[in-house]
């Protein structure tokens, strides 16, 4: 039996593992302003909500399968004072052009497509306002040549052999302003070898690197997210509280005072102990918790602020974690 249920649960795990590479996911890092109300003018009613606060995160690090054996982005929160940040980790953001971070986290299966449209769409526009200024030029050029062609045909009917070599040469001459030309546009476009060389640390993902990411990048209105954070903290507590315990029962019969108690814990004789993961009084909250399938109402941009339905785990102001 034992063997089959660690054969089970390595096979189980590695679905699992197979599942969430298959499934790329983005996400980002803000902090909870508080519980707030929206009116769904649709259906005439008032929903419960949530305001988080993100002001962006940037990208301190890409890990690659290739390098580290598994994809991964680490993105950087915050701002936090010089000395208190230690070296390694200074060192560390530095290297990404970050210079400060209050907090990193790391994204395993990241989706970069996201990132890589809106970084395509702005070098995009620029490749297209550096060649329609060559092809402007390339257009000149070219009517210079014209001309040029059309007196060596002028020429040409005005005179025998005389004619002919002018034309010649207005061709020759056309042909090397539009060879001059090729080759300074080539020039343009191609990259410098020494940079090339420079870069080719990080491959095509270190133009991200330093990149900072906002709320309206990766979310929209109607997204289904899940939220991390890590609840309140309210010390020990009994059962009651802690389990939800109903307590004893009435308080006749014999009962004094034993209203909220735990009761019996385990057996007599058989096996003389308590067994591992028997619910008893102890420390409550503060601990990582997960809310899954949160609805995004609305997103202001203006405020880098953005509305989930429902609750969220923490205090105001506490960091929480939102991924898709």
């Amino acid at each position: 039996m034992k063997k089959f249920l660690n054969y089970y649960f390595k096979f189980f795990g590695v679905f699992i593992r197979i599942k969430s590479i298959a499934m790329k996911k983005v996400g980002i890092i803000g902090e909870k302003v508080g519980m707030s109300s929206y009116f769904d003018n649709v259906r005439g009613v008032r929903i419960p909500c949530t305001v988080i606060w993100s002001e962006g995160c940037k990208i301190a690090q890409i890990k690659t399968l290739a390098n580290e054996g598994y994809d991964s982005v680490q993105l950087s929160y915050g701002i936090k004072k010089e000395k208190n940040i230690s070296k390694s980790v200074l060192g560390h953001i530095k290297k990404a052009n970050v210079s400060s971070s209050l907090l990193l986290r790391e994204i395993r299966d990241f989706d970069l497509n996201k990132i890589q449209v809106s970084e395509q769409k702005n070098t995009n526009s620029n490749t297209n306002s550096s060649t329609d200024g060559i092809g402007k030029a390339n257009d000149d050029v070219k009517s210079d040549s014209h001309g040029d062609n059309l007196d060596g045909q002028d020429t040409n009917n005005n005179a025998n052999l005389g004619g002919q070599d002018t034309n010649n040469n207005a061709n020759l001459g056309g042909q090397d302003i539009e060879n001059n030309n090729s080759q300074v546009q080539n020039e343009m476009i191609k990259p410098n070898k020494s940079e090339s060389k420079n870069n080719s640390n990080d491959t095509e993902f270190n133009i991200f690197l330093g990149k900072e990411i906002k709320i309206s990048d990766l979310f929209s209105e109607g997204d289904i997210v899940n939220v991390v954070g890590k609840s309140k903290g309210k010390g020990f507590q009994g059962v009651v509280k802690r389990h939800r315990f109903s307590g004893v029962g009435g308080q006749t019969h014999g009962q004094h005072n034993r209203l909220r108690a735990p009761g019996s814990v385990g057996a007599s004789s058989f096996p003389s102990r308590v067994f591992k993961g028997t619910r008893m009084a102890g420390k409550t909250g503060n601990s990582r918790v997960t809310v899954k399938n949160l609805q995004v109402l609305k997103i202001i941009n203006n405020e880098n602020l953005i509305v989930i339905k429902g609750c969220v785990p923490g205090d105001t102001g506490s960091i929480v974690f939102l991924e898709k």
